[in-house]
Order: C-alpha cells, then structure tokens, then sequence
C-alpha cells in the first residue's frame, strides 16, 4: 500500500498513510504498518482496525399505503439500512413527533426497523406520516419516506 518513510533520527523513522475517499467499503478494513531492519530479527508491527459512522443506505416504510379505519390501531413499520452506529429513527405526523415506537437491530447492526402503534382518527386524514433516520454523533444527513394517511 505505501513502502515511504521519512527518517526521524538514527534509530527513529515514521511513515504516514494517507486514504482518500474513505467510504463503506473500508468498513473494518485492518491497516498494518511493519518495520525491518535486517535480516536476522523478525520484523515489528502495529495493527489498526478501520471504523466508521455510516449514513443510512435508504430508509423505507414497509408495507402498503393501506385506507385506515379511525379509532383502530395499527403498526407501521419502517426500514433503516446501512446506518453505523444504528441509527436515530423518529417518527413525525406532519409537524408533529410521535413516540409510540419500538426498535430493533439485526444481528450484523446493517438493518434497524422501528415499528409504530398508531391510532388515528378522522382529524389525520390527509396527514404526512414519515419515519425519519439519521447516524449520531453528528445527524447531519436525514433520510426519510413518508405516506398519506388515509383514513375512514
């Protein structure tokens, strides 16, 4: 990968790797530096393992965009995948957040799905009901998908 390296004194010498465009393929990606100076000891190293924070891939709303009676509850569930570490998932009714929502992360921590309890009535037909996921620390990217609620 890169055999460069710059002498620090007589017995010191550091070399500095350089990677563009880290993206999701370096994932777990282990980087190893080795040093030798002769033939006759086993060369030294030092070993370091490649994580990362991972927007989301895509989110989706699984399921169809069903008419809902008002007053029954449903789950609607949503989709996050790709997201590392998992991820911030929130669910909105127009402007409005909603907490009724249980999470869960596969066993690889790819797939998150959050699943709502949702009751609506008559006043939210016509309302945007969206599942929002971002990736902490620094929730600068959100990805959503949303539906209409159709309610009878």
């Amino acid at each position: 990968l890169d055999d460069s390296y710059e002498t620090l004194s007589e017995r010191r010498v550091r070399n500095v790797l350089h990677l563009e465009r880290v993206d999701r393929r370096h994932l777990h990606t282990v980087f190893t530096c080795q040093a030798a100076n002769n033939n006759l000891v086993a060369p030294i190293s030092s070993a370091v393992t490649l994580d990362l924070y991972l927007d989301p891939l895509w989110v989706r709303l699984l399921g169809q965009n069903r008419p809902m009676s008002a007053d029954q509850t449903y789950e609607v569930s949503c989709e996050v995948v790709g997201a590392r570490p998992a991820p911030i998932v929130s669910w909105w009714k127009g402007s409005q957040p909603l907490r009724n929502a249980r999470e869960s992360v596969s066993s690889d921590g790819n797939v998150t799905v959050s699943v709502l309890r949702l009751s609506p009535s008559l006043d939210d037909a016509g309302e945007i009901l969206s599942c929002r996921a971002t990736t902490p620390p620094a929730e600068r990217n959100v990805l959503q998908d949303s539906l209409t609620l159709n309610i009878y």
